[in-house]
């Protein structure tokens, strides 16, 4: 291992341990490192005879749950839940993810993040789940939510051209059906702008804007000679309360 590679190292698990200390000052509850090793830390507080192992990767930090399989639970995420309304403490939260840069801002890194929330959940794919802090360009982040519902639910996320929107029964109930020429998603409008904050909150800006935006979730989908394509139209992305 080179000099510059030691060094580098060095910084990175400094980096970590800064990281670990100023999110234990969030609770300010008596928390604090007793050992490191690599970028896992055991913490104790004394006052309640209690220990846990924190582990920072790729800048987020989570818990190594103590049921045998060490799962990992991650902390910001959980804590953003259990203070849900308080905002005050959220705004801490929000504050020490942008000092620390905590942003997934990979396709594969998303993806990882949502399958992850999916699995661990009861429910069908739905907006709660995509509760996880980005920052990518606008056709990245709408990119990788088509490769999501792709994955899981088999729709189609697609930008079309000259959209024709007509209503059928041919499944036996009345159903949107939509018919256009696919453009590219990286075509919609400012496309290489950065958003940075909630994904949930980046989908709710298309959710209901379909004749704005020209971009649709399709289900049950044919093409024609012509290149056009045609689906059923679903919810962009459905609440909780909206999953059936």
């Amino acid at each position: 291992m080179s000099k510059i590679t030691i060094e580098q190292k060095q910084a990175e698990l400094e980096s970590n341990e800064s990281m670990v200390m100023e999110y234990l000052a969030l609770f300010n509850n008596g928390d604090h490192i007793v050992e490191r090793k690599g970028n896992r830390f055991l913490i104790a507080n004394q006052n309640l005879f209690a220990s846990y192992i924190l582990e920072v990767e790729n800048r987020h930090i989570t818990a190594i749950l103590p049921n045998g399989y060490h799962k990992k639970q991650d902390r910001i995420k959980e804590l953003k839940s259990q203070h849900y309304g308080e905002t005050d403490f959220l705004n801490k939260i929000n504050d020490f993810e942008e000092k620390w840069d905590i942003f997934y801002t990979s396709t594969d890194e998303i993806k990882s993040a949502i399958y992850e929330n999916y699995i661990a959940s009861p429910e069908k794919l739905n907006l709660d789940q995509f509760s996880i802090p980005v920052k990518a360009s606008k056709a990245t982040l709408l990119k990788t939510y088509a490769e999501i519902q792709k994955a899981i639910n088999g729709d189609y996320v697609v930008r079309l051209h000259d959209a024709i929107i007509s209503c059928s029964d041919v499944t036996g109930h009345p159903e949107l059906y939509v018919t256009g020429i696919e453009e590219d998603l990286s075509s919609c409008k400012d496309a290489n702008e950065i958003f940075k904050g909630e994904y949930n909150e980046f989908l709710r800006r298309y959710k209901y804007k379909e004749s704005d935006t020209n971009i649709y979730r399709l289900t049950d989908i044919s093409y024609d000679e012509n290149g056009s394509i045609t689906g059923i139209q679903r919810d962009f992305i459905p609440r909780l309360d909206q999953v059936v």
